[in-house]
């Protein structure tokens, strides 16, 4: 039997735990996580729009707003934005507030599909 090994989440392997990335968005199975080492924070997709062109997103900012990257401080510094990449990229929202976060990706990412 081989042995069990730790699977560590994209966003807890390329940014830390010090990222903090709340159990509503870990736990939510609709979210995926496609945080990648690239990138300036931890990300999530609504499964089943993974890869897809217009590439709408939550990220998640380090929970200590010192520590989060310049671009953030142009907006306050809120720890969480929805963005695209449809015609340019673009910020829908930036919010400290999780579920308003959560809410607006999975309605976002359903009407920019149509």
């Amino acid at each position: 039997m081989l042995p069990m090994h730790d699977v560590r989440p994209p966003w807890l392997e390329e940014f830390g735990p010090e990222y903090c990335v709340p159990y509503e968005i870990t736990s939510d199975p609709q979210l995926v996580d496609v945080s990648w080492h690239g990138d300036l924070a931890p990300s999530f997709q609504l499964a089943g729009f993974v890869n897809d062109e217009r590439d709408v997103r939550l990220w998640v900012g380090h929970p200590d707003p010192q520590l989060r990257d310049e671009e953030w401080a142009g907006y306050g510094l809120k720890r969480f934005h929805i963005s695209t990449a449809r015609d340019g990229f673009r910020y829908w929202l930036w919010t400290d507030d999780v579920f308003e976060a959560i809410a607006l990706l999975k309605s976002r990412a359903r009407e920019v599909r149509s």
